[in-house]
């Protein structure tokens, strides 16, 4: 099973960690990629800090040997281009994120909570407020899209969620502020055994394959607490049609 292995010995959590977390939140299924990012990262800090070439050189190089030394930032993608593609995978991480807060909203209101399900509550939702939110063209809004988008972001469905619970003037490109990232990541894997547990009634197995879902390596200490999400109210269950079966 795949696993986030934070902290390095310290005894707190550093913005390091943090890099890494968001690296597996944008690109669960490609090592390759998640280096690239993390080291492009830490490269854009580097020439931000405004040093002398001769002081900035060797260190640079060093950085970015794994992806080719500093040919990577002549012929490879900008930066900035790096950090879109992210964005746009973020869009829909965040779809899976909310795939699983209606599963879970869906079971606790004693509806089948199953991925098709909750992607039928969200594309009812997606349709009649499209004027609204105005979502063209930035998260996958459709059905197979939404399916496509919870396929391959299932495996960190939890962590997106987690994000999507974190208090809106806190969210940065960050999953979360480094001193509260330890209640992130246990408010992640609160979501995660939780889907892990639960099976659908017309399934056969839990909402999630525990041996392709990220979780934190128990050697970072996780704070012990609780979270809560609202079930589907009985207006939004009359408004999407929805019956109990």
């Amino acid at each position: 099973m795949p696993q986030l292995d934070l902290g390095d010995g310290k005894d707190v959590p550093d913005w390091q960690d943090s890099l890494r977390v968001l690296a597996v939140m944008f690109y669960p299924k490609d090592q390759a990629a998640r280096e690239e990012y993390m080291i492009r990262f830490k490269a854009d800090k580097y020439l931000r800090l405004g040093l002398p070439d001769e002081e900035i050189a060797l260190p640079l190089t060093k950085l970015l040997a794994p992806i080719g030394g500093l040919r990577a930032l002549s012929e490879g993608p900008s930066y900035g281009d790096i950090e879109l593609r992210a964005i746009q995978r973020a869009h829909h991480g965040i779809v899976a994120g909310d795939i699983l807060a209606n599963i879970i909203r869906l079971a606790r209101y004693k509806f089948d909570g199953s991925v098709h399900r909750a992607i039928q509550v969200m594309e009812t939702h997606f349709q009649k407020y499209a004027g609204v939110l105005n979502l063209s063209g930035k998260f996958p809004t459709k059905r197979a899209a939404m399916q496509a988008a919870w396929t391959e972001y299932k495996s960190v469905a939890p962590l997106w969620l987690a994000w999507r619970s974190v208090d809106t003037q806190d969210r940065k490109l960050y999953p979360a502020p480094v001193e509260t990232l330890p209640f992130f990541l246990a408010s992640a894997d609160c979501y995660r055994r939780w889907g892990e547990r639960y099976i659908p009634r017309q399934g056969k197995v839990s909402t999630w394959d525990p041996e392709e879902t990220w979780r934190i390596h128990t050697s970072f200490p996780l704070p012990d607490i609780r979270i809560e999400i609202r079930p589907v109210t009985a207006a939004q269950v009359q408004e999407i049609g929805l019956s109990i079966r």
